[in-house]
């Protein structure tokens, strides 16, 4: 399975300074070598980071690999956005303000350039049914699965029972965004049984 680094080109060190006057740093790298585990560069100190998104050093949390600038300094413009979101002041907006903000933060629909992460609780809501004619049907017996890899061009989710698949992101949602439908909803949209049993 690919991974988005390549030993013996270019990467990106993207490092958050905690502080009023500093700003994040981008340090330019070496792929020197890519592991099961981990992915090692030079010319820095902190030279082994997670192999898997988001690519994270395990010592230093706010230090993480990019695999060019341009995703480095992504990250920075949303860092600062969610900053100020944080800081705004909402209290003179109207009622109809007030909701088209709350219905976009909450709403389900994934962006091109979003990346599941390991851990991750997902639904298939769009199966690829013609990989699965090519390839097979992939049988769920359970409704939720959780992502336990995640790589360029698809995604790999554990059904438990030993049970995985390979999946397009197009084909998941997260679980999160079902978190206001009610049980009934729920049975009645997806055709599930829910036992309350286990909930």
């Amino acid at each position: 399975m690919e991974n988005k680094f390549v030993v013996g080109e270019k990467a990106y060190i993207l490092k958050f300074c905690f502080g009023r006057n500093h700003e994040p740093e981008i340090k330019e790298v070496l792929v020197e070598k890519i592991g099961r585990k981990y992915i090692y560069v030079s010319g820095v100190y902190e030279t082994k980071f997670s192999a898997l998104p988001p690519y994270r050093n395990d010592y230093y949390m706010d230090v993480q690999l990019c695999s060019s600038r341009e995703e480095a300094e992504k990250y920075i413009e949303c860092r600062k956005m969610r900053l100020q979101l944080r800081n705004m002041d909402f209290s003179n907006l109207n009622y109809n303000a007030l909701k088209a903000i709350l219905s976009l933060c909450n709403s389900e629909e994934v962006e091109e350039d979003h990346v599941f992460s390991v851990g991750d609780i997902v639904y298939v809501s769009e199966s690829n049914l013609e990989s699965e004619k090519e390839n097979g049907e992939r049988i769920h017996e359970n409704f939720f699965g959780k992502v336990k890899e995640v790589y360029d061009t698809h995604i790999v989710v554990d059904w438990g029972n030993d049970r995985k698949w390979i999946y397009l992101a197009k084909e998941l949602s997260l679980a999160k965004g079902l978190r206001y439908m009610t049980l009934e909803d729920f049975s009645n949209t997806f055709g599930v049984c829910v036992n309350a049993t286990f909930l």
